[in-house]
């Protein structure tokens, strides 16, 4: 049987495969034959922006297995495959929940950044991942590949217009969970420790 992370990686790229197949078969390739268009992604479940469907909540984790072109679908299996493969933590359970929290916070990065457009793909979740590992202990090799990685999204969405508020929306939610996972056992210490008040 394989390890759980390369179940885990395989499974998540299967399914943001499929979907994009899925969204070559029934677009009209009015954007080119692999780059789907905006009604395509809207109708797949893609974050429309200003938000006013009221199923905006089941958008946001839609939006987090779609991708609008084959190099964007390209490029966020081979970060996930570095974020697998170097992840800090033991199992597959944490990174699962990071991306999807912090993919579900990046979309609200999306929302004040910008007030019109679509929000699609799951950069943002993978943001939220580079933030917390950084802040975990780990080798310098390490946090210099996800330091890189971190700044190849930023760059990359500047460079062709993507969605800069997930990327720093993902970023900064990954900062504080792992602030927060750094942070909570010297806080249950302390709290442990605290001597307990005398019985009068």
């Amino acid at each position: 049987m394989l390890p759980a992370r390369l179940r885990f990686f395989f499974a998540l790229t299967a399914v943001w495969a499929a979907l994009f197949a899925l969204g070559l078969a029934v677009d009209d390739r009015l954007d080119g034959p692999w780059l789907l268009s905006a009604p395509t992604l809207t109708r797949l479940g893609a974050l429309s922006l200003p938000v006013q469907q009221p199923d905006a909540v089941l958008r946001v984790l839609c939006t987090l297995f779609l991708h609008s072109d084959l190099l964007h679908l390209a490029g966020n299996i081979a970060a996930l495959a570095l974020i697998v493969a170097t992840w800090p933590l033991a199992g597959v359970g944490s990174l699962s929940l990071v991306l999807l929290g912090g993919g579900c916070l990046a979309a609200l990065g999306s929302m004040v950044a910008y007030s019109h457009g679509i929000s699609v793909g799951p950069s943002g979740a993978l943001c939220a991942a580079l933030g917390m590992a950084l802040v975990l202990p780990a080798r310098l090799g390490r946090r210099l590949l996800w330091g890189g990685l971190a700044a190849a999204f930023l760059l990359g969405g500047a460079l062709s217009g993507g969605d800069q508020g997930a990327h720093v929306g993902g970023l900064l939610a990954g900062l504080l969970f792992g602030g927060v996972r750094c942070l909570t056992p010297i806080v249950l210490r302390r709290l442990a420790d605290r001597p307990t008040a005398a019985r009068l």
